[in-house]
């Protein structure tokens, strides 16, 4: 005699109707409804006139995103000490869509977080894209690994896809860490500064070092030492140093002005060099003990005078491994 049926819910609606129709040519007076579905629940004591419909406001109660769909809907009547009961149908209605969230955060080592979430009530794909240039991509890491990479002149664009339930987020963290790239600048800026004081020496000094057979299986190196004059210089003393645990064999190429076994350093005096004159001085070293592993040998240097004025140079680093040649 009475039927109840609700309207379709859409998605982020706070209320529905309920329509409840007397079919019969009777009045009804006294009739307890109660409606109850995972949307709402419904009670009302009403009287209907003969094939009278009665239109009624509930509000939603839905504690959680759901899927799209239909879902049951209870009922059951009361009157006049008389109960029955019915199932019937209420249509949640589909609607998509993905909110999106980003936030940022430090400078250094700067983050981009890219939070994508379902708010609608059917499954979604999530797509999140990040576009970084050929340099920086270097030094970027991301919490999941990108689905697809793309090569864009300079630029390099990368893009991630997950399917999301109802209610289901995804997050991409990037991170670049920009201390690498400050890191390779300080050292261009070093090699720069250090090459620039290497050209701007009026005399370069490079030492080189290799092994030498001896008879008896010693320890023993051939050093030579190389200075040349980018200009006019005078008074040029050449400085070496003889490592604690090795000895100076009396042979050389050219014979030193000096040498001070207590100091460990040997020197060369030259009056003058030409711009573009080159010296090789040549000495030998020995040990009985063998070395083993990597071995480095004081720096050599040069003294000299330009235009009155005293300036040094110092060589390039040498060292190499046993059974190594090296410079």
């Amino acid at each position: 005699a009475v039927d109840i049926s609700a309207e379709d819910i859409l998605l982020n609606t706070s209320t529905t109707k309920l329509h409840i129709k007397n079919k019969e040519k009777t009045e009804i007076n006294g009739l307890k409804i109660i409606a109850k579905s995972k949307f709402f629940e419904f009670s009302q004591t009403l009287d209907l006139d003969s094939e009278e419909e009665k239109i009624f406001t509930a509000p939603i109660l839905l504690e959680r995103q759901i899927e799209a769909g239909e879902y049951e809907l209870e009922v059951s009547y009361e009157l006049n000490d008389k109960k029955s009961s019915k199932t019937g149908i209420v249509r949640y209605l589909e609607a998509s869509g993905i909110s999106v969230n980003s936030k940022t955060e430090g400078f250094v080592v700067k983050r981009i977080i890219t939070t994508k979430k379902n708010e609608g009530n059917i499954p979604a794909v999530a797509r999140i894209t990040a576009k970084k240039n050929i340099l920086t991509r270097l030094f970027t890491v991301y919490s999941d690994r990108p689905a697809t990479s793309t090569r864009n002149g300079i630029f390099v664009d990368y893009s991630w896809e997950k399917e999301l339930g109802v209610g289901e987020s995804y997050t991409v963290t990037v991170t670049t860490n920009y201390t690498f790239p400050f890191v390779m600048i300080l050292l261009v800026i070093v090699v720069a500064l250090l090459t620039r004081f290497l050209m701007t020496s009026k005399v370069v000094i490079k030492k080189r070092v290799s092994f030498v057979r001896t008879r008896g299986g010693e320890f023993a190196l051939k050093v030579a030492l190389r200075v040349k004059a980018r200009k006019n210089v005078s008074h040029i003393v050449i400085t070496d140093r003889i490592p604690g645990h090795a000895k100076l064999y009396n042979k050389f190429g050219i014979p030193p002005h000096r040498i001070d076994e207590s100091a460990r350093k040997i020197e060369w005096d030259i009056t003058h060099l030409g711009a573009g004159e080159e010296r090789v001085f040549t000495y030998i070293i020995y040990s009985k003990i063998n070395v083993v592993g990597n071995f480095e040998l004081p720096l050599a240097s040069v003294s000299y005078e330009l235009d009155g004025i005293k300036e040094f140079s110092y060589s390039n680093k040498t060292s190499l491994v046993s059974g190594t040649s090296g410079n």
